[in-house]
């Protein structure tokens, strides 16, 4: 399977719609009494030599403000100031809060535009620097090479989603850290902003700056420098959504963006074992780990295509379900690169397959002849998967509603697809308000060209970039589609999006 997803869409402030997506989880599979119940201790304790996952105390800025508290959403009065940051270049935290390459981040106060909200002011006031030093002061601002704009920004109860749109241009390797400090920090000094998450033409802040992977997913992978799948269980599904496997579950497809400082299939297996959660995020979803305790050793694959991946830690495994549900997660989340053939996993030194008692791994045999069913992918909301506003997508299987046409089949899908599919799995889907007619669908030199007409209908500023997500997804999962261009009643549907 190939993709190409190249997120283009510049965001526009739209009419904030609640989406219901709180579905809860279903009922909690509860071993019966002579079920066996598989846990497996390290022998001895083992180096960890594998990358330290980053946590989320890591990822996020945590500063507090020290400002009194201002509401950002009223105009800011006349005279009202506010903090803007600039850099100490390897002031190393003298002067300010140590960042980067051995920086220091320093507040400079200036006077607020009354006519604006006091964020977008501030916001407003730190991009219209275009000088690289801030007046005499000697104060570097890495943002003044860049074009920006505050497109819009929403409120959440646990964070603050600021859109902006134009271009961003590094000055090199360090000025990453550095926008990055200036933005948040700008932000945060407001008492209602607890956090902040940055688009950019609606793509998240960090996938913009962070650079190229070190190394690309094979072609059987997800197909680009960008993405990567795990996997999880819909249980009793019996294949109707996904590949069917042992208990009559299906096996679910999960999109997110790579760790750009990790290889793929290092960032596959960390970002499989990091879900400790039983259920993935808000949806039904089902994890067969979320029990364990799991720490990647290494992951390395040779040259006659052997993956060899090693795991220490804690293994729990609940039911007699869970042992197939367990190995074919793990094993499906390697083999999904093409230069692998065949997969062997050990924890704590001991064999995947005796851990699981030797339950079958893999999957059932397609039952469908190839080409009569496609995938359409659907958004799994605030997973910090890496697209919009932290979300993974998840491909649910459907069938090809036109022969010969797997492509028009798979967008036809997404554009009708019946929500009762998939709202009561905690997944949404963008388009379910809309009403597009597909008037042209062409492949040509690995571009499809997809041309909409009809009425799009969005909620809030995170359904923008959900938009060309879910197209360009379900469009290259084609092994002839590398990149998409898509139309809405004449117009580029960039164009479109950015008047929202």
């Amino acid at each position: 399977m190939k993709r190409n997803l190249s997120i283009a869409a510049l965001i526009g402030l739209a009419l904030l719609v609640a989406v219901g997506c709180t579905a809860g989880p279903g009922a909690v599979e509860t071993p019966a009494a002579d079920t066996p119940v598989v846990t497996v201790e390290p022998q001895e304790a083992a180096t960890d030599t594998s990358a330290p996952a980053v946590t989320e105390e890591q990822a996020t800025v945590t500063t507090e403000p020290t400002a009194e508290p201002e509401a950002t959403d009223a105009p800011a009065d006349e005279g009202d100031t506010a903090r803007l940051y600039l850099i100490a270049l390897e002031a190393g935290g003298e002067e300010g809060e140590s960042i980067g390459c051995g920086d220091a981040l320093v507040p400079v106060e200036v006077e607020l535009d009354p006519s604006l909200p006091p964020l977008e002011a501030a916001l407003s006031a730190l991009l219209a620097i275009d000088e690289e030093f801030y007046g005499q002061s000697g104060l570097y601002n890495a943002l003044y090479q860049s074009d920006l704009t505050v497109a819009g920004i929403q409120m959440e109860p646990d964070r603050t989603i600021i859109a902006l749109e134009g271009d961003l241009v590094l000055g090199g390797t360090c000025d990453s850290p550095r926008i990055r400090a200036q933005l948040e920090q700008t932000a945060l000094q407001f008492d209602d902003v607890p956090g902040v998450e940055f688009l950019i033409n609606g793509e998240p802040l960090n996938a913009v700056i962070a650079g190229d992977p070190v190394q690309a997913p094979t072609p059987g992978g997800p197909g680009t420098v960008e993405e990567v799948f795990m996997y999880m269980v819909l249980r009793d599904d019996a294949g109707r959504l996904g590949r069917l496997f042992g208990c009559n579950d299906s096996l679910m497809p999960v999109l997110l963006h790579l760790d750009p400082t990790l290889e793929p299939l290092t960032d596959a297996m960390q970002q499989l074992a990091g879900v400790q959660s039983e259920f993935y995020g808000r949806t039904q979803l089902y994890n067969s780990l979320y029990q364990s305790e799991l720490r990647l050793r290494s992951a390395e694959v040779s040259g006659d295509g052997v993956a060899r991946i090693a795991f220490e830690g804690h293994v729990e495994i609940a039911g007699e379900c869970d042992l197939p549900r367990f190995r074919t997660q793990l094993e499906q989340t390697v083999l999904q690169f093409d230069d692998v053939s065949e997969v062997e996993i050990t924890i704590n030194g001991e064999p995947l397959e005796t851990i699981t008692g030797g339950a079958q791994g893999g999957l059932a045999p397609q039952a469908q002849a190839v080409g009569s069913v496609v995938q359409v992918y659907l958004v799994a909301p605030e997973t910090e998967g890496g697209f919009g506003c932290g979300d993974s997508l998840v491909a649910i299987e459907q069938p090809a509603a036109t022969p010969g046409a797997p492509l028009r089949s798979a967008l036809e899908s997404l554009f009708t697809l019946d929500p009762s599919l998939y709202e009561p799995l905690g997944l949404y889907n963008v388009f379910a308000q809309s009403n597009l007619m597909i008037q042209q669908v062409s492949i040509e030199g690995g571009t499809a060209t997809i041309a909409l007409r009809g009425d799009l209908l969005l909620g809030g500023v995170c359904d923008n970039p959900r938009v060309l997500a879910q197209i360009e997804a379900t469009a290259t999962q084609f092994d002839t589609v590398d990149a998409v261009v898509v139309t809405l009643n004449g117009q580029p549907i960039e164009d479109v999006l950015s008047l929202r």
